[in-house]
């Protein structure tokens, strides 16, 4: 067996229960197939985007949440990675074709679908599939920062803190549970496995 090609630390944001059942073994593929990454487990590439989340379910929901840090272990060929402009290009040119092909009815306005699509293709045909995808969210809104101060709308390239990167893991063997449950302000505890 090969050693990982790739090893990244994600975090993972939910209520205390589902978080232990998570580290207990416990893996929630999402089956996502709207705007985001499509089916798989999400998660978050740093603390500060995990604490962002936190406060967002916090404000919605009355119970109380949790970050669990987590490794993601992966060989390249598994690592579907949206934020690669040749590689997007390319699922998106293979969605087209294999639509036509298969006269299926695809919403290229929907991300996740197109990825499911390819996927469920991609094995369709015997093709080597990937488990997990990496994609950039924008959120607007927020301003924190010196970056985010310094934004200015403009039409040329500049920094900007209203990126965040979301991975979206599909086996649950390529998740190193071997995890820490974090509180607010970064310290931690080892959570009991």
């Amino acid at each position: 067996m090969a050693l990982p090609e790739v090893i990244i630390p994600l975090y993972h944001v939910d209520t205390i229960s589902q978080n232990e059942k998570f580290i207990a073994g416990a893996f929630w593929p999402s089956k996502e197939d709207g705007k985001w990454c499509g089916r798989g487990m999400y998660f978050w590439d740093n603390l500060a985007n995990a604490e962002y989340w936190l406060r967002q379910k916090q404000r919605r929901h009355a119970e109380k949440f949790t970050i669990v840090l987590v490794a993601l272990s992966c060989q390249n060929q598994d690592l579907l990675d949206m934020t690669d402009g040749d590689v997007s290009e390319s699922l998106y040119l293979f969605a087209q074709h294999y639509a036509q092909t298969s006269q299926a009815e695809l919403d290229f306005d929907d991300n996740g679908a197109v990825i499911n699509f390819v996927h469920d293709t991609l094995q369709l045909i015997g093709r080597d599939v990937f488990s997990v995808v990496k994609m950039i969210g924008y959120y607007p809104k927020y301003r924190k920062g010196l970056i985010a101060s310094n934004f200015r709308r403009s039409q040329y390239p500049q920094a900007t803190a209203s990126s965040r990167v979301i991975y979206a893991v599909r086996k649950t063997e390529m998740i190193d549970r071997k995890a820490y449950q974090f509180k607010k302000g970064g310290s931690y505890h080892g959570l009991s496995i």
